[in-house]
Protein backbone atom coordinates (compact mmCIF):
# COMPACT_ATOMS: atom_id res chain seq x y z
CA UNK A 1 0.00 0.00 0.00
CA UNK A 2 1.11 3.27 -0.78
CA UNK A 3 1.55 6.03 1.46
CA UNK A 4 2.28 9.17 -0.51
CA UNK A 5 -0.15 11.73 -1.29
CA UNK A 6 -1.28 12.33 -4.81
CA UNK A 7 0.78 14.36 -6.64
CA UNK A 8 -1.29 16.78 -7.80
CA UNK A 9 -2.81 17.40 -4.43
CA UNK A 10 0.64 17.62 -3.19
CA UNK A 11 1.42 20.58 -5.85
CA UNK A 12 -1.63 22.64 -4.13
CA UNK A 13 -1.30 22.01 -0.85
CA UNK A 14 2.82 22.83 -1.21
CA UNK A 15 2.35 26.13 -3.22
CA UNK A 16 -0.52 27.01 -0.55
CA UNK A 17 2.41 26.53 2.29
CA UNK A 18 4.65 28.22 0.06
CA UNK A 19 2.65 31.23 -0.78
CA UNK A 20 -0.85 31.61 1.99
CA UNK A 21 -0.27 29.15 5.23
CA UNK A 22 1.86 30.11 7.81
CA UNK A 23 4.47 32.09 5.73
CA UNK A 24 5.22 34.35 9.32
CA UNK A 25 5.78 31.43 11.61
CA UNK A 26 6.34 34.17 14.47
CA UNK A 27 3.01 35.91 14.03
CA UNK A 28 0.85 32.82 13.20
CA UNK A 29 2.24 30.89 16.77
CA UNK A 30 1.42 33.91 18.45
CA UNK A 31 -2.68 34.09 17.18
CA UNK A 32 -2.56 30.34 17.61
CA UNK A 33 -1.58 30.21 21.14
CA UNK A 34 -4.33 29.59 23.25
CA UNK A 35 -5.52 26.96 20.58
CA UNK A 36 -2.22 24.79 21.67
CA UNK A 37 -2.43 25.45 25.01
CA UNK A 38 -6.17 23.79 25.15
CA UNK A 39 -5.21 21.10 22.80
CA UNK A 40 -2.04 20.39 25.03
CA UNK A 41 -4.68 20.75 28.29
CA UNK A 42 -7.19 18.33 26.45
CA UNK A 43 -4.01 15.48 26.28
CA UNK A 44 -3.09 16.24 29.75
CA UNK A 45 0.54 16.70 29.03
CA UNK A 46 2.69 18.12 31.22
CA UNK A 47 6.80 18.31 31.67
CA UNK A 48 6.45 14.21 33.19
CA UNK A 49 4.81 13.07 30.12
CA UNK A 50 5.94 9.76 27.97
CA UNK A 51 4.74 7.91 25.10
CA UNK A 52 4.22 8.96 21.41
CA UNK A 53 2.43 11.98 19.58
CA UNK A 54 1.58 11.98 16.38
CA UNK A 55 0.44 15.37 14.77
CA UNK A 56 -1.57 14.39 11.53
CA UNK A 57 -1.70 17.47 9.10
CA UNK A 58 1.06 18.75 11.37
CA UNK A 59 2.07 21.67 8.40
CA UNK A 60 5.53 23.37 9.22
CA UNK A 61 4.98 22.01 13.02
CA UNK A 62 3.92 24.58 15.04
CA UNK A 63 2.06 22.44 17.24
CA UNK A 64 4.88 20.01 17.85
CA UNK A 65 7.59 22.49 18.78
CA UNK A 66 5.06 23.92 21.60
CA UNK A 67 4.72 20.14 22.52
CA UNK A 68 8.57 19.66 22.35
CA UNK A 69 8.73 22.70 24.77
CA UNK A 70 5.67 21.60 26.70
CA UNK A 71 6.43 17.65 27.28
CA UNK A 72 10.22 17.23 26.13
CA UNK A 73 10.04 13.18 27.00
CA UNK A 74 7.41 12.50 24.47
CA UNK A 75 8.43 11.23 21.05
CA UNK A 76 7.11 13.63 18.37
CA UNK A 77 5.77 12.60 14.87
CA UNK A 78 4.35 14.95 12.23
CA UNK A 79 2.69 13.87 8.80
CA UNK A 80 1.38 16.26 6.31
CA UNK A 81 0.53 15.82 2.25
CA UNK A 82 3.16 18.93 1.42
CA UNK A 83 6.78 18.65 0.69
CA UNK A 84 7.45 22.18 1.76
CA UNK A 85 5.35 22.33 4.94
CA UNK A 86 7.84 18.65 5.70
CA UNK A 87 10.77 19.99 4.77
CA UNK A 88 9.85 23.42 7.23
CA UNK A 89 9.06 21.33 10.41
CA UNK A 90 12.29 19.26 10.28
CA UNK A 91 13.83 23.05 10.63
CA UNK A 92 11.78 24.58 13.23
CA UNK A 93 11.27 20.89 14.83
CA UNK A 94 14.77 18.53 14.13
CA UNK A 95 13.62 16.18 16.73
CA UNK A 96 10.63 15.42 15.47
CA UNK A 97 10.52 12.22 13.06
CA UNK A 98 7.87 14.18 10.15
CA UNK A 99 7.32 12.55 6.96
CA UNK A 100 5.52 13.24 3.84
CA UNK A 101 2.22 11.06 3.74
CA UNK A 102 -1.47 10.93 2.49
CA UNK A 103 -3.41 10.83 5.82
CA UNK A 104 -5.66 8.52 4.57
CA UNK A 105 -3.18 5.42 5.08
CA UNK A 106 -0.16 6.37 7.47
CA UNK A 107 3.11 4.46 7.32
CA UNK A 108 2.70 3.41 11.18
CA UNK A 109 1.57 0.51 12.98
CA UNK A 110 -1.61 0.12 14.67
CA UNK A 111 -1.99 1.25 18.07
CA UNK A 112 1.58 2.73 17.65
CA UNK A 113 1.11 6.17 19.08
CA UNK A 114 -0.54 7.96 22.94
CA UNK A 115 -1.57 10.37 21.56
CA UNK A 116 -3.00 11.71 18.18
CA UNK A 117 -3.83 15.35 17.13
CA UNK A 118 -5.37 16.69 13.74
CA UNK A 119 -5.54 20.79 14.37
CA UNK A 120 -7.88 22.44 11.51
CA UNK A 121 -6.88 19.30 8.49
CA UNK A 122 -9.74 16.91 9.18
CA UNK A 123 -12.17 19.08 7.03
CA UNK A 124 -9.80 19.33 3.65
CA UNK A 125 -9.64 15.35 3.59
CA UNK A 126 -11.54 13.79 0.60
CA UNK A 127 -13.33 11.33 2.41
CA UNK A 128 -13.09 12.58 6.50
CA UNK A 129 -14.68 9.76 8.12
CA UNK A 130 -11.67 7.40 6.38
CA UNK A 131 -9.14 9.20 8.19
CA UNK A 132 -10.87 9.40 11.57
CA UNK A 133 -10.58 5.48 10.98
CA UNK A 134 -6.73 5.62 10.59
CA UNK A 135 -6.25 7.97 13.28
CA UNK A 136 -8.53 5.35 15.30
CA UNK A 137 -5.95 2.80 13.66
CA UNK A 138 -2.88 4.33 14.76
CA UNK A 139 -4.30 4.96 18.37
CA UNK A 140 -3.52 2.61 21.18
CA UNK A 141 -6.38 1.22 23.21
CA UNK A 142 -6.57 3.96 26.26
CA UNK A 143 -4.72 6.82 24.19
CA UNK A 144 -6.32 9.96 23.21
CA UNK A 145 -7.14 12.08 20.32
CA UNK A 146 -7.79 15.91 19.87
CA UNK A 147 -9.34 17.16 16.64
CA UNK A 148 -10.27 20.54 16.08
CA UNK A 149 -12.91 21.41 13.20
CA UNK A 150 -14.79 24.26 12.20
CA UNK A 151 -18.85 25.01 12.17
CA UNK A 152 -20.55 25.43 9.19
CA UNK A 153 -23.09 26.98 11.58
CA UNK A 154 -20.68 29.40 13.03
CA UNK A 155 -23.05 32.88 13.66
CA UNK A 156 -20.32 34.46 11.74
CA UNK A 157 -20.80 31.86 8.76
CA UNK A 158 -24.57 32.84 8.82
CA UNK A 159 -24.08 36.46 8.29
CA UNK A 160 -21.70 36.45 5.74
CA UNK A 161 -24.26 34.11 3.67
CA UNK A 162 -26.97 35.94 4.80
CA UNK A 163 -25.00 39.33 3.35
CA UNK A 164 -22.45 38.55 0.93
CA UNK A 165 -23.71 35.02 0.08
CA UNK A 166 -20.56 33.39 0.32
CA UNK A 167 -19.54 30.51 1.70
CA UNK A 168 -17.48 29.74 4.84
CA UNK A 169 -13.61 29.75 4.13
CA UNK A 170 -11.64 28.28 7.48
CA UNK A 171 -8.86 30.39 5.86
CA UNK A 172 -10.22 33.53 7.21
CA UNK A 173 -7.64 36.37 6.45
CA UNK A 174 -5.29 34.00 4.58
CA UNK A 175 -8.01 33.04 2.02
CA UNK A 176 -7.11 33.06 -1.38
CA UNK A 177 -9.97 31.64 -4.21
CA UNK A 178 -6.77 30.69 -6.27
CA UNK A 179 -6.06 27.53 -3.84
CA UNK A 180 -9.60 27.11 -1.61
CA UNK A 181 -11.39 26.61 -5.04
CA UNK A 182 -9.53 23.16 -5.42
CA UNK A 183 -8.54 22.08 -1.54
CA UNK A 184 -12.08 20.30 -0.93
CA UNK A 185 -12.53 22.01 2.11
CA UNK A 186 -15.89 20.71 4.06
CA UNK A 187 -17.73 22.42 6.96
CA UNK A 188 -19.82 20.15 9.37
CA UNK A 189 -22.46 20.88 12.25
CA UNK A 190 -21.32 19.96 15.78
CA UNK A 191 -23.93 16.70 15.03
CA UNK A 192 -22.32 16.01 11.93
CA UNK A 193 -18.96 15.94 13.07
CA UNK A 194 -19.71 14.18 16.03
CA UNK A 195 -21.37 11.53 13.50
CA UNK A 196 -17.83 11.37 11.33
CA UNK A 197 -15.96 11.01 14.20
CA UNK A 198 -18.47 7.94 15.57
CA UNK A 199 -18.55 6.25 12.16
CA UNK A 200 -14.57 6.65 11.82
CA UNK A 201 -14.30 4.12 15.41
CA UNK A 202 -13.73 6.76 17.63
CA UNK A 203 -15.44 7.30 21.05
CA UNK A 204 -16.16 10.88 21.90
CA UNK A 205 -15.14 11.77 25.37
CA UNK A 206 -15.73 15.44 24.91
CA UNK A 207 -16.54 18.08 23.12
CA UNK A 208 -15.95 21.84 23.81
CA UNK A 209 -16.18 25.12 21.66
CA UNK A 210 -13.57 27.39 20.68
CA UNK A 211 -14.46 31.10 19.75
CA UNK A 212 -10.94 32.93 19.62
CA UNK A 213 -11.50 34.33 15.58
CA UNK A 214 -7.58 35.29 15.61
CA UNK A 215 -8.17 37.42 12.34
CA UNK A 216 -11.10 37.63 9.63
CA UNK A 217 -10.84 39.46 6.30
CA UNK A 218 -14.68 40.67 7.03
CA UNK A 219 -14.05 41.67 10.33
CA UNK A 220 -12.30 44.82 11.99
CA UNK A 221 -9.83 43.60 15.40
CA UNK A 222 -12.22 45.67 17.11
CA UNK A 223 -15.31 43.37 16.30
CA UNK A 224 -13.00 40.29 16.36
CA UNK A 225 -11.81 41.48 19.99
CA UNK A 226 -15.56 41.83 20.80
CA UNK A 227 -16.66 38.72 20.17
CA UNK A 228 -14.00 36.92 21.60
CA UNK A 229 -13.85 38.68 24.88
CA UNK A 230 -17.81 39.12 24.91
CA UNK A 231 -20.28 38.36 22.39
CA UNK A 232 -19.20 34.32 22.11
CA UNK A 233 -20.19 34.12 25.85
CA UNK A 234 -24.78 34.60 24.58
CA UNK A 235 -23.65 32.46 21.04
CA UNK A 236 -24.55 28.61 21.64
CA UNK A 237 -22.62 25.69 21.15
CA UNK A 238 -24.40 25.11 18.20
CA UNK A 239 -23.54 28.16 16.59
CA UNK A 240 -19.94 28.04 17.93
CA UNK A 241 -16.38 29.33 15.54
CA UNK A 242 -14.84 25.62 15.93
CA UNK A 243 -14.64 22.54 17.82
CA UNK A 244 -12.27 20.68 20.41
CA UNK A 245 -13.29 16.64 20.03
CA UNK A 246 -11.24 15.21 22.83
CA UNK A 247 -11.82 10.79 21.22
CA UNK A 248 -10.80 7.10 22.43
CA UNK A 249 -11.01 4.53 20.83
Amino acid sequence: MSHQPDDGNTRIYDAWHTDVYQTDIVAYHARALPLIRRIIQRLSLTPFSTGRLLDIACGKGIFLMDVATTSPRVKLYGADISRVAIREAKKLVPGADVVVSDAASLPYTSGRFDFVTCIGGLEYFPDPVKGVAEMARVLKKGGLCVLYVPNLMFIGYLYLALRYGTMPSHGGSSGDKTYYDFMNERFYTLEGWNDIITKGGMNVVSVDRYDNLGSSKYASPFLIYMYDKVISRFVPKTLAYCYLFTCSI
